[in-house]
């Protein structure tokens, strides 16, 4: 062998020594996160911004927050989960959330929607709140939603659950939220975030604090996912400080 070829040998002997030893780019990833449609309007905010900071992509599916557990055990799957801690926990319990990984994102309260434009009614005080119930003729909730019993405790609290029901109309979160807007329903009780995030419609106001429910929102990383590490970093990202303003902005309040 030559002296050129025993140096050509030797140098490619080298550099793929020094390959070896040096840290491998990572590849981005394609997540899927299953989230609750009581956190929208932050993940349809955060997710963007994620992708652009990391290069990850994120292929989100909404569902109503009792549906989240069924929805995980079908295809695709899912990466990261967001629901609320119950049925996290029970996820964790079964395996398909990863023990260890719960975090709780936001919490946010309940309100009651009008259309915009109209008159907002005063739900100042369980008192107000009880006679601008008393007063509309059709009212939307989500009754399969988490926050279905949540209305119909807060019209037993009131003593009115009787004379709501016939006005009460059961839908979904766009559905009843195009129908506020439309004129369809007078008024809608649902989360307050979702309430301000719905065209043509406006928040006439929390409720009072003496019937307010706090729903939680936790997210968890799946039990079976390939991509562990990014699957943390979506998480861990939702909880970053530059996410706050994000958070609160859209009506959730951070849990300390």
């Amino acid at each position: 062998m030559s002296s050129m070829k025993i140096l050509k040998v030797l140098a490619c002997g080298l550099w793929a020594c020094v390959t070896v030893g040096l840290p491998q780019a990572s590849e981005a990833a394609e997540l899927k996160l299953l989230s609750s449609l009581g956190l929208k309007p932050v993940v349809d905010a955060l997710v963007p911004e994620f992708e652009r900071e990391t290069g990850h992509k994120v292929a989100v599916r909404f569902a109503l927050t009792p549906a989240i557990p069924k929805a995980a055990t079908e295809s695709p799957g899912f990466d990261v989960a967001i629901s609320d801690p119950k049925h996290i926990a029970d996820m964790i319990a079964t395996g398909t959330v990863r023990a260890g990984t719960a975090t709780n994102i936001a919490r946010f309260g309940m309100g009651v929607g009008v259309r915009a434009g109209a008159m907002k009614p005063d739900v100042a005080t369980p008192g107000a709140l009880k006679s601008a119930v008393l007063k509309f003729d059709s009212i939307g909730y989500v009754a399969a939603g988490a926050t279905g019993p949540v209305v119909l405790a807060m019209l037993g609290k009131l003593g009115i659950a009787e004379q709501a029901q016939p006005k009460l109309k059961a839908g979904g979160v766009a559905e009843n939220l195009g129908a506020v807007a439309s004129g369809t329903l007078d008024a809608v009780l649902m989360p307050v975030p979702l309430i301000t995030a719905g065209k043509g419609v406006e928040l006439a106001g929390a409720w009072p604090a003496e019937l307010q429910d706090y729903i939680v929102m936790t997210g968890g990383v799946s039990g079976a996912t390939a991509t562990k590490i990014e699957a943390e970093a979506l998480l861990k990202f939702l909880m970053s400080p530059k996410a706050d303003s994000v958070v609160v902005s859209r009506g959730y309040e951070r849990i300390h």
